[in-house]
């Protein structure tokens, strides 16, 4: 053995990849929500992701898949939301309740009252699943926001969030008993 042999640098082998994908089963704090898509150390991923049964690994190909299964779901209910949005946009919304002499209202007509009304009059698909539509603000006769709840008769307004870029107008009467 000469001396150059024992003080040589010794060639690197390759290393085990240093982060891999994994899917997200439940939030965890730091590193995501339930469904995300993300790259972890081997060791974050044994040490605490696995043990408490949070995330599993994706391929890309599965990532790919799911992907492609997202997009055609949003794009149903982007046809599904705009169908709606030309059935509402002439549409007037009429709630009867019972009110005083003075046209104030016993029990105010919030949001979810009036998500009520409109699935009893207008059936949808839409109403159904976690990414349902949303009445994003009650408009006033004016056209201004409110805050609260509508505590007299008159015609007001709405803003629905039909789906992520979809929105429509919705034009309410409300009428006393």
């Amino acid at each position: 053995l000469n001396s150059h042999q024992l003080f040589a640098k010794k060639k690197k082998t390759a290393a085990a990849p240093t982060k891999f994908q994994v899917k997200l089963l439940k939030h965890v704090a730091g590193t995501g929500s339930a469904g995300d898509v993300v790259q972890v150390t081997p060791a974050f991923f044994n040490n605490k992701l696995r043990p408490t049964k949070s995330a599993v690994v994706i391929s890309d190909d599965e990532v790919a898949e799911e992907q492609a299964e997202k997009s055609a779901q949003e794009s149903a209910t982007n046809e599904m939301a705009t169908k709606l949005q030309e059935e509402l946009v002439d549409y007037v919304l009429s709630i009867k309740r019972k009110s005083g002499p003075d046209g104030k209202l016993f029990a105010g007509i919030g949001m979810k009252a009036i998500m009520e009304e409109l699935q009893a009059v207008k059936p949808s698909d839409l109403w159904k699943g976690k990414r349902a539509v949303k009445v994003a603000e009650i408009l006033d006769e004016n056209g201004k926001k409110m805050r609260g709840d509508i505590k007299k008769v008159g015609m007001f307004g709405a803003t629905l969030n039909l789906a992520k870029s979809i929105k429509v107008k919705l034009d309410i009467e409300i009428v006393g008993e």
